[in-house]
């Protein structure tokens, strides 16, 4: 395992730790945003990896989901550890992935409420 594994920062698994935040909060891209001051095209970048987001953006992004940064940030680090050192990128789509399917079988058991 690469020992400076820790400085090793992906946007791409901070965007889908936020997307999957969002969805355990049940909010809304343009809710999320709004509480948090900022545009939903720019929450919508930062989820996707397209942009990374400034800490003052990330802990805007946290308080308007009720999390603390600092879980987000050890999540991000906790996954970085286990990666290989040899091909992280497609490790890191691995992950992603995983959060992606896991959300969506959570979502699939959840029952559904009539309007």
């Amino acid at each position: 395992m690469n020992e400076d594994r820790h400085s090793d920062y992906n946007p791409r698994l901070m965007g889908a730790l936020i997307r999957d935040a969002r969805a355990d909060a049940h909010m809304s891209q343009l809710e999320a945003s709004e509480r948090a001051g900022i545009a939903r095209t720019h929450l919508a970048m930062i989820e996707r990896g397209k942009k990374e987001a400034h800490v003052d953006t990330l802990w805007k992004i946290t308080s308007a989901l009720n999390i603390r940064l600092s879980s987000l940030f050890q999540k991000h680090e906790d996954i970085i550890e286990t990666l290989p050192d040899e091909d992280t990128d497609k490790a890191i789509d691995d992950v992603i992935a995983k959060i992606e399917h896991d959300r969506h079988a959570g979502e699939r058991k959840k029952p559904r409420t009539s309007r």
